[in-house]
């Protein structure tokens, strides 16, 4: 068994890797990829922050956003993850203003989103 860093482009059609993008690869004896770990560069936003007075303002959430979004772009991130850090009623409330205000995010856990940049 071989390892090695393969392109995505590179990877058996059934693996659903990111375009661009690079993983590790397991390669038996005959050449064929029998397992892939994709690697994506993902920014972590850790906190997410909006003063208390301000948090049902959609405007800011996504001015804020999309000025965050092009400038992680500009640094080769194609998704990010973030979380309130602090486990509230309150902040679960802001994680679900923020994916909505935002379209394309998902709350993956408690107050933990996801968000895709290419879209």
């Amino acid at each position: 068994m071989e390892y090695k860093v393969i392109n995505s482009e590179d990877a058996p059609a059934e693996v659903f890797a990111m375009p661009g993008t690079v993983g590790m690869a397991a390669i038996d004896d005959s050449g064929e990829v029998v397992g892939y770990f994709g690697f994506v560069k993902t920014v972590t936003l850790d906190p997410i922050w909006i003063r208390p007075d301000k948090r049902k303002s959609p405007f800011l959430l996504r001015r804020l956003w999309e000025r965050s979004k092009k400038f992680l772009r500009e640094c080769g991130a194609v998704s990010v993850g973030g979380t309130t850090m602090r486990h509230s009623q309150e902040n679960r409330e802001l994680v679900e203003r923020i994916a909505k205000s935002i379209g394309n995010a998902k709350i993956m856990q408690v107050d933990f989103l996801h968000m895709d940049l290419m879209e």
